[in-house]
């Protein structure tokens, strides 16, 4: 694969992105809020691991940073979202391999379950889930309160939950 070079939009005389997944800035003149002016060298930006181990950089422009994925600045600029899916997936399950022809748009569902299939992160259930809200116990709970007439909403309200995560018991789609 040869590499190809793309300026990232918004930032197209000051940084290019690559199909291998790597961040340059370009050979530029900045000026400075004093008005001095300094030229600055194009170079190769350092990448780093993020809290889930994502290599992130930091692009600056008119004093304004913001942190960006390098595997997302790669999809933006390399591959069609024709169906407008909101996040990438590595398809080899390597975080850190943003190569272009390793990187696909995905809904977060279709995400979790390839992250699943590669037996990278298995799908918790209840309790095993350490975001699940509810216990075994409250079940129970849920269907008594719901017998005696309490709307979603207000069995949400006292167990802490929205009244859609209770619409969920009650429908069986969790905690059958």
């Amino acid at each position: 694969m040869v590499e190809i070079w793309l300026p990232i939009i918004g930032y197209e005389e000051i940084y290019e992105v690559s199909n291998y997944g790597i961040l340059r800035s370009l050979d530029r003149i900045v000026k400075y809020k004093n008005g001095k002016k300094c030229f600055h060298k194009g170079r190769i930006i350092k990448q780093f691991k993020d809290e889930d181990g994502y290599y992130i950089v930091s692009l600056c422009k008119n004093g304004d940073q913001i942190t960006q994925k390098i595997a997302r600045l790669v999809a933006i600029h390399f591959i069609p979202n024709l169906e407008n899916k909101p996040e990438v997936n590595h398809k080899d399950g390597i975080k850190t391999n943003n190569r272009v022809n390793n990187l696909e748009w995905s809904t977060e569902k279709e995400n979790s379950q390839h992250a699943h299939d590669l037996g990278l992160c298995p799908l918790q259930k209840r309790e095993q889930n350490n975001n699940s809200k509810l216990t075994e116990q409250n079940i129970p709970k849920i269907f008594e309160m719901l017998k005696m007439g309490m709307t979603q909403k207000e069995i949400g309200n006292i167990l802490g939950v929205t009244g859609s995560l209770i619409g969920c018991v009650k429908r069986k789609e969790i905690w059958q």
